[in-house]
């Protein structure tokens, strides 16, 4: 049944490419319209392949080429199935729809389409979209594996690797993983190092796991450079090198590695660090922000603070509004009442801290930075008064607990005078 379905793709394929070349477009919806089976659905998905990109003398129009290519999937086209998974997971078309997508993933991969069971094989192994499923991670990634898709090997050997839908494997993930890696899947080398690191189906072992990550750094592979960065950094079978570290992570970050580019705003930042670079801290953590990672938000608002840079401090500011960031607003109001760089302006820092407030009434951390912004500006009396509101509204807030303290210059002024 395997063989018939693979000779019956194939077959599929040479006759829509056969259509493609000899057909024009009434031909062929002449023939959709008339004739049953192959035919019929080689037709359709030919002609939602022509509206779809314009070609054939076909105007372009996304709408007929899905119904045209809907009409092919559910008379059974196999190449229909795949483009079908692509409109619902894609294109602006229809209402984007994972769940849609995976069915008609599924109905591709049944027919052995490499691409499709490969994103069946994520989509289970990780959860994306849907429920976690060891079964059907490791059943598509066989699928894929099989079928000679490097993807497919990588992932193949990860299931035996970890245990996904299998017991450990570990002579069977180092089987796989090299075949992925003799086509180039460099990846590979990754996967068969963690396996030494973490322990995974074999003894943990950091110097074999440093092999397989220079391996896989000898090909540039980012994953196996940030893993080194790691090493080096935390001291995993070598003796902790922070400038070895960094100089992985940066080739990880230069090529787009998230995790390294976190590290290096991290390491830049830290002020008791040899390493600390001021210049190195922002530009990073301006990647880092730009990721995606939205806790870079106060260093870098601290950052831009502590060089004064009051314009990317109000364009970050500016970009977090969307979110109603009353962190954001918080760190620029003190850019106008204690920089070292800029004269004071207490109208700004007051507006700023008041919208904070209104954002997080129940935070008593903005309220007591605008006690403190009236004790800077020498407003004594107001200043007292909302100290007094927050021990009132908030009484434990300033006391010290084994973790953290509270004990901030509003407090501390006003606390020694009571």
């Amino acid at each position: 049944m395997c063989i018939k379905s693979y000779l019956l793709t194939i077959m599929c394929v040479l006759a829509t490419c056969a259509f493609a070349q000899t057909q024009t477009n009434q031909e062929l919806e002449a023939i959709a319209n008339s004739e049953t089976g192959v035919k019929q659905s080689n037709a359709e998905y030919t002609l939602g392949r022509n509206y779809l990109h314009g070609t054939n003398g076909a105007p372009l129009d996304s709408m007929k080429a899905f119904s045209w290519y809907e009409r092919a999937a559910n008379h059974g086209n196999a190449q229909a199935y795949l483009t079908m998974a692509w409109f619902y997971r894609f294109s602006s078309v229809v209402p984007q729809n994972l769940l849609e997508a995976v069915k008609w993933y599924e109905k591709s991969a049944e027919h052995y389409n490499t691409t499709s069971a490969v994103e069946l094989a994520q989509f289970y192994l990780y959860g994306k979209g849907v429920e976690k499923d060891s079964a059907k991670a490791i059943k598509y990634a066989k699928i894929a594996a099989f079928k000679n898709n490097n993807k497919g090997k990588y992932l193949y050997a990860w299931c035996y690797c970890y245990g996904v839908g299998t017991k450990p494997d570990s002579l069977r993930a180092t089987i796989w993983a090299n075949r992925a890696i003799k086509n180039k899947y460099y990846s590979a080398y990754w996967l068969l190092g963690n396996m030494f690191f973490y322990g995974n189906s074999v003894k943990k072992d950091y110097q074999k796991a440093k092999s397989y990550y220079l391996l896989g750094d000898s090909f540039n592979e980012f994953n196996c450079q940030h893993k080194l960065g790691q090493i080096y950094e935390e001291g995993h079978g070598v003796d902790a090198d922070l400038r070895k570290a960094i100089e992985y992570y940066e080739k990880a970050a230069n090529k787009g590695h998230s995790g390294a580019t976190t590290r290096l705003a991290i390491l830049y930042s830290d002020s008791s660090s040899y390493c600390y670079n001021i210049e190195k801290a922002i530009y990073w953590s301006e990647k880092d922000f730009d990721a995606g990672n939205r806790r870079r938000l106060r260093v870098l608002m601290n950052l831009y603070y502590e060089v004064a840079d009051t314009a990317k401090a109000h364009v970050l500011y500016s970009r977090t509004m969307a979110s109603s960031n009353a962190v954001a607003l918080n760190q620029l109001a003190y850019f106008y009442v204690r920089s070292k760089h800029i004269s004071d302006n207490f109208t700004k820092a007051h507006g700023l801290i008041d919208k904070a407030i209104l954002l997080a009434p129940d935070n008593p951390h903005y309220q007591d930075s605008k006690g403190e912004f009236f004790l800077i500006e020498g407003q004594e009396k107001k200043a007292k008064k909302i100290w007094k509101k927050i021990c009132k509204q908030f009484p434990t807030f300033y006391e010290k607990t084994d973790s953290t303290s509270n004990n901030t210059a509003l407090n501390k002024y006003f606390s020694k005078q009571d």
